[in-house]
C-alpha cells in the first residue's frame, strides 16, 4: 500500500478541501465562522428615532433582535433621544 505523502503532515500543509473534511468545530480558534452581516448604523438610528422597537427593527435589517442590541445598544440609544429632540422650527 502507498502512504500519501500529507496523511502524517500536519492539518495547515493539507491542501484545503481536505482541511475542511478533518474540521472540528469544537476545536476553539479552528472554528468557522459566517461572516459578520452588514448593518447600516444610520438605518438602525433612524428607524429608533420613530419609534420602532428593537424586534421591528431587527424584522427590518433581517437580523436578530440579540445581534442587533449587542451590536449597536448605543446607536439604538441615541436614536431614541433624538425621538425627544425637538426639531427646529423653519422660520
Amino acid at each position: 500500500m502507498v502512504e500519501r505523502q500529507h496523511e502524517t503532515a500536519p492539518r495547515a500543509q493539507l491542501p484545503l478541501a481536505e482541511r475542511a473534511l478533518t474540521h472540528k468545530p469544537w476545536k476553539g480558534n479552528n472554528m468557522l465562522l459566517k461572516p459578520r452581516k452588514k448593518i447600516d448604523p444610520i438605518e438602525v438610528r433612524d428607524l429608533a428615532a420613530v419609534g420602532c422597537t428593537i424586534e421591528e427593527i431587527a424584522f427590518h435589517v433581517k437580523c436578530s433582535d440579540t445581534t442587533l442590541y449587542r451590536r449597536y445598544e448605543r446607536v439604538i440609544k441615541e436614536g431614541r433621544i433624538a425621538q425627544y429632540q425637538p426639531t427646529p422650527q423653519a422660520v
